[in-house]
């Protein structure tokens, strides 16, 4: 772990911060692939017949024991949407993964049951 102390003399204010070495050795566009590939698959082929899944923000993404957890906001327009010019009307879902990354590959340890977000 990285830590970052900083300390403010005008406003008397110390803040520190622990940043995680491990997060930083992950790619967002790897891990944005990795998690559209799972949460595909954590649906029936009938639900996501003619859909898209698209994660739309990753963030809380913590290392602990070997094992990452992340938090992420994704949708699932299906192709109307796209004709429709609609994709913005789709709902949200926030979900969990938790998942190893040894050699470079991603491994999904668990992946939660999404839920709409607001």
């Amino acid at each position: 772990l990285l830590k970052t102390v900083t300390i403010d003399l005008d406003e008397k204010t110390i803040e520190a911060k622990t940043e995680n070495i491990e997060v930083k050795k992950i790619s967002q566009i790897e891990l944005n692939r990795f998690l559209k590939e799972k949460t595909e698959k954590s649906y029936s082929k009938k639900d996501i017949e003619e859909k898209e899944v698209i994660i739309l923000e990753t963030y809380d993404i913590y290392y602990s024991d070997g094992k990452y957890t992340v938090r992420y906001l994704y949708m699932i327009p299906d192709k109307k949407a796209f004709d429709d010019n609609t994709v913005e009307d789709s709902d949200i879902y926030i979900n969990s993964a938790q998942f190893k990354y040894e050699n470079n590959i991603y491994k999904l340890v668990n992946i939660e049951v999404p839920s709409k977000f607001l």
